[in-house]
């Protein structure tokens, strides 16, 4: 381990000092995800203007007209719940998230002023010389600068369980963290600039109607047209005849408009959505947006094609099968003896916590150099 520091301190650099670190950030800002924030008006006319809240509306307006005010103030109450509910929600899913963040603020060693200081990983900017060791998470989008067994664990960003051997001259990606080995990094990128960042961004602006908005939707613009045909044809049945008003007319067709709206569907949705969201929280899972357990709820069949995706995304040793006489114990004893717990490689490790399951001890070791 002190051969493994020395090598790297030989290839230290002077680093940013504080006052270009600080001047860097207040150009670029801070080394944060930031999303867009919408403040309280911009949310509701961003909720209001979609088909469903069009659609609750028009059918109120509608009622007004033909004199049904009962009918348009339930409607208007059903709206007003609807758009209470996903309020309330998203606004406790950002709650939530914004505390969980709080405490897990990030550190890191970076060299300021000619020395190595413990920050804040948000305090990063390009050109800051970060050391990493094993176990420590790639605070930013940065190139090996010197490097000793490093590997990387990147399952975050690929999927792949297995750590990834990289070397210098490499760019490594936030996200990351050290599996073996030590490295100095020189942060190329950072917040939304980042590799992980970018395809946040991304994720964001790629927002979709969701399934069940769709068949909502779908089933809205059936029932209209089905009661647009019966409008024309009871208006061309009942115009001359005597008896019949324009009013009465008007009255009827928009009677039958309204009908081919499901008003109170989107609101009894989101009150059975809500309800799986409350079980969800008692299983420490936070929804974020209703939009996303509704299109999970439209899912038969998913399919993965990385492990660590659905799984706990960590090796560990399953069974032990032994040869001749030898028994579990032993063949451990000799494994575990072969493993070095200070590189930290995912397979030894797997190795030596199964030894231990099994209180299996090492083999007594003696030094030799030959």
């Amino acid at each position: 381990m002190t051969n493994t520091k020395t090598q790297l301190h030989q290839h230290e650099p002077a680093g940013l000092s504080t006052a270009e670190a600080d001047h860097i950030r207040s150009k670029i800002g801070l080394n944060t995800l930031e999303e867009k924030k919408h403040g309280a008006i911009a949310k509701f006319f961003k909720w209001v203007v979609t088909p469903i809240s069009l659609m609750l509306i028009v059918a109120s307006a509608l009622s007004f007209i033909a004199g049904k005010n009962a009918d348009g103030w339930i409607i208007v109450f059903l709206f007003a719940a609807n758009f209470g509910i996903r309020i309330w929600h998203e606004g406790k899913a950002d709650q939530a998230i914004a505390k969980l963040q709080e405490h897990l603020t990030v550190f890191c060693r970076a060299r300021r002023d000619g020395q190595w200081k413990k920050i804040p990983a948000t305090q990063l900017v390009p050109g800051d010389i970060v050391m990493l060791t094993v176990g420590t998470i790639v605070p930013a989008d940065a190139n090996v600068t010197a490097e000793t067994n490093l590997s990387l664990n990147e399952s975050m960003l690929t999927g792949e369980s297995l750590p990834r051997v990289r070397t210098v001259g490499e760019t490594i990606y936030s996200g990351s963290f050290v599996a073996t080995g030590n490295a100095i990094i020189t942060i190329s990128a950072t917040g939304n600039r980042t590799y992980f960042g970018k395809t946040l961004t991304s994720v964001e602006h790629a927002k979709k109607r969701s399934a069940l908005e769709s068949d909502i939707i779908t089933i809205s613009r059936f029932l209209s047209i089905f009661a647009i045909v019966a409008i024309i044809i009871l208006s061309v049945f009942l115009i001359n005849r005597p008896g019949i008003t324009l009013i009465d007319l008007a009255t009827l067709d928009i009677s039958l408009l309204i009908a081919g709206i499901p008003v109170a569907l989107p609101t009894v949705m989101s009150l059975i959505i809500s309800i799986g969201v409350l079980d969800l929280a008692k299983k420490h899972a936070v929804v974020r947006r209703l939009a996303s357990l509704e299109d999970l709820a439209n899912v038969d069949l998913l399919l993965s094609d990385k492990t660590g995706t659905l799984t706990e995304n960590r090796i560990h040793v399953d069974h032990v099968l032994v040869l001749k006489a030898k028994d579990e114990s032993e063949v451990l004893s000799l494994a575990v003896s072969a493993t070095d717990p200070a590189e930290g490689n995912a397979l030894e490790n797997a190795v030596i916590v199964k030894a231990k399951e099994l209180l299996a001890s090492r083999l007594p070791q003696t030094a030799f150099t030959p």
